[in-house]
């Protein structure tokens, strides 16, 4: 049978495709019962397709090192980290992997094998990385202690003891009142609120500090930095082609703090920050499959800031696995997370006033949407005329067509507007429709794309650029003119720009129209100035475009929008 199941592995993963390397069959055969000789088999036919998949080979990686530990095997499994550590080193930007998390994983394992030189052979490892992440000073001193204390254990007194004359030296300088500090700067820094079911860690470091394992619901505060010279729709993060070895601000988007807050400073925070910002308004992002919590905070920051949104970023995490591999289990915790969202934006509701709430879901995150608006439309009808929320937006949905579609009979009185965004490139949905029957997803364009009353259906197939034509919601800068438009003002698709009617209840979004990232930044800054009318528009785009023809094209677009 083992033979069978790697045949059909090498002849899937041989396939020219990038994309159907993540069919989830196999997937999720692997995840719940694949053992270390089927997983190894399947890292072998991924490593010899035509595009090799990083995050696949990671995916599976890590997969392999969990069935290692399950059967006794921790030596191999802490070499095995090790190498993986380095993969994650080396492929940085595309994969987003914490390497020290890997690391001091190996670090443990030797060091409870009564392999204290194998352990401070990985602590150096360690040691590079923090450097090379221009960690703080505290959490470099801690790591020359221990691997002092490895040292010892193993024998080597001469190089332990030297580790301790470099810590000794580090905080003699730290503590000089005549220290440096020096100044970064290059960034702006974005805060996020966020609320999450993840439990902790135990780690201290922002990009580790939740995990995926379940957790009860807590509330804080995550402070990204974007560098000045951003690029709308990009998460940038560091390449060893461009011999980055860790993550800058000045540079790189990153994760610099998460301050945890129990729910009465929280809301109080998050009112008083309400109250001096130029619009009383928040949107709710909630992430999809395969998203750790540091990827999420940071996307959030990302469409925040490139929409120049004046309203406050909310996220909501659920605690996906971040892997390729965790279909099935990102598949059954999610559902559980829709009832903590409920109680999550009932709170939010109540504690924010007047504030406009808008919601952006996407992937799989529309399933723990779908089953919290549910709830809370059977429990509390809205009053006629009085929906809770302004904008609601369903981006690529990971949800059978059929159940959306009757679920959304039940929410849809709950917002202004709803705003489907479907797309028939979409492999990732194309997989997920394999994995359940043929069950088309809701996020699928196409002859059998949804169609219902109140929700605006529009085919973004045009926006296909990614690997898996899955994040086009966030990527493109096109794609953020409509959500920049939508929050300033909800109109009809019919005078949003590059949107065009394909037939009765079904909208087509023309790729290109509205790429040019000035075009955002002319939406963005009449938005934050409350621009109310076309006299007021002109002045404002003949101000900060000096292209005639962009800002007539501007202009004509602003009319649509603002016009009654």
């Amino acid at each position: 049978m083992m033979r069978a199941f790697c045949t059909a592995l090498a002849l899937f993963f041989a396939a020219p495709s990038a994309a159907q390397s993540l069919d989830p069959f196999l997937l999720a055969q692997l995840e719940s019962s694949g053992t270390v000789e089927e997983i190894e088999a399947a890292i072998g036919a991924a490593e010899r397709a035509q595009s090799p998949d990083l995050r696949l080979l990671f995916d599976l990686a890590a997969l392999r090192i969990d069935r290692l530990e399950a059967e006794l095997a921790p030596l191999a499994a802490a070499r095995a980290l090790t190498d993986l550590a380095l993969f994650a080193q080396r492929h940085r930007a595309i994969l987003e992997e914490d390497p020290l998390a890997l690391l001091e994983r190996a670090r443990d394992l030797f060091a409870t094998q009564d392999r204290p030189d194998l352990a401070a052979e990985v602590s150096g490892r360690i040691l590079i990385e923090l450097r090379d992440v221009a960690a703080d000073e505290a959490t470099i001193i801690a790591a020359l202690r221990e691997e002092a204390r490895l040292l010892r254990l193993a024998g080597n007194s001469e190089a332990a003891d030297a580790r301790l004359n470099e810590a000794t030296f580090l905080e003699e300088r730290v503590s000089s009142p005549s220290r440096n500090t020096g100044d970064e700067g290059g960034y702006r820094l974005v805060d996020v609120f966020y609320a999450t079911d993840r439990a902790r860690s135990g780690k201290s470091a922002p990009s580790r500090f939740y995990g995926s394992d379940r957790g009860p619901l807590e509330t804080g505060i995550a402070q990204v930095s974007i560098p000045n010279a951003h690029r709308p729709g990009d998460i940038e993060a560091p390449s060893i082609w461009r011999l980055e070895f860790g993550p800058s601000p000045a540079k790189h988007i990153v994760l610099r703090s998460v301050s945890p807050l129990e729910s009465a400073p929280f809301f109080a925070r998050l009112s008083e920050e309400i109250d001096v910002r130029a619009r009383k308004e928040l949107f709710v992002f909630i992430h999809g499959y395969n998203v750790t919590f540091a990827q999420a905070a940071k996307r959030a920051a990302q469409m925040a800031y490139d929409m120049n949104f004046a309203g406050i970023p909310v996220l909501y995490s659920w605690p996906s696995r971040g892997a390729t591999t965790a279909y099935i289990s990102d598949s059954a915790v999610v559902r559980r997370s829709g009832r903590h969202l409920r109680d999550f934006l009932t709170d939010l509701l109540a504690e924010t006033g007047e504030a406009r709430v808008h919601i952006i879901a996407h992937s799989m995150g529309n399933r723990a949407v779908s089953d919290a608006l549910e709830l809370m439309a059977t429990a509390t009808p809205p009053a006629p005329g009085a929906p809770p929320f302004d904008q609601v937006i369903f981006a690529a949905p990971d949800v059978d067509a059929e159940l959306f579609q009757t679920m959304l009979k039940a929410f849809r009185p709950l917002a202004n507007r709803m705003t489907l965004y479907a797309s028939d490139q979409d492999w990732a949905l194309s997989a997920s429709r394999r994995l359940h029957g043929n069950a088309p997803r809701a996020g699928q364009a196409g002859a059998g794309m949804i169609r219902a009353e109140g929700l605006d259906a529009i085919d973004m197939s045009s926006l296909g650029e990614d690997m898996l034509a899955h994040s086009y919601f966030a990527d493109d800068a096109s794609a953020l003119v409509d959500l920049s438009t939508l929050f300033w003002r909800g109109v009809a698709p019919d005078r949003r720009c590059g949107i065009e009617a394909e037939e009765e209840a079904l909208w087509r979004f023309v790729g290109g129209v509205c790429s040019d990232t000035r075009v955002l930044a002319a939406l963005t800054t009449l938005r934050t100035a409350q621009v109310e009318t076309l006299s007021e528009a002109r002045d404002v785009i003949t101000g900060i475009i000096d292209d005639a023809t962009l800002a007539r094209d501007v202009l004509r677009l602003v009319e649509g929008i603002i016009s009654e």
